[in-house]
């Protein structure tokens, strides 16, 4: 290390300006801590380097707990977004129940519930000679006029 003040007044003056690099701000702090820099020439320059020596200690980053940190967070809340999606799609599904009642018992199986379906289905398109409206509708009023 130099001994030389005018080197030193100008590192300070340079410092000062924002010139320095981060070696010379480290040569800079060493000098500090010198006899030579316990005068009243370098006083600004300790003031100000201790100053943010200080700040910089007061400022630290703290250590952020894992589940606090962005990476956790953002998994997890992509996470929570994928699960109540899928329940959401689980809900809008359709449910398709199959129940009828053959002889007055409930029947849930579907082979035999779609079975009895198409018999009554089949019963409803047959060809009778009630299956015009014209017929149907007279079936309909002579009902009516009978029961008088």
């Amino acid at each position: 290390m130099t001994t030389n003040k005018t080197y030193w007044k100008a590192l300070e003056e340079r410092y000062f300006e924002g010139l320095t690099t981060k070696e010379e701000e480290r040569l800079l702090r060493q000098f500090l801590t010198t006899e030579m820099a316990q005068t009243e020439d370098f006083e600004e320059l300790r003031a100000v380097m201790g100053y943010l020596a200080v700040g910089k200690e007061v400022h630290k980053k703290k250590a952020v707990p894992l589940w606090r940190s962005p990476k956790v967070l953002k998994w997890s809340a992509a996470a929570c977004f994928f699960i109540l999606g899928g329940i959401g799609i689980y809900h809008l599904q359709p449910r398709t129940t199959y129940i009828a009642y053959v002889d007055g018992h409930r029947t849930t199986n579907k082979m035999e519930v779609i079975a009895q379906m198409h018999s009554v289905m089949a019963d409803i398109n047959a060809d009778t000679p009630t299956s015009t409206m014209e017929a149907s509708m007279s079936d309909l009023l002579n009902t009516l006029n009978t029961e008088e």
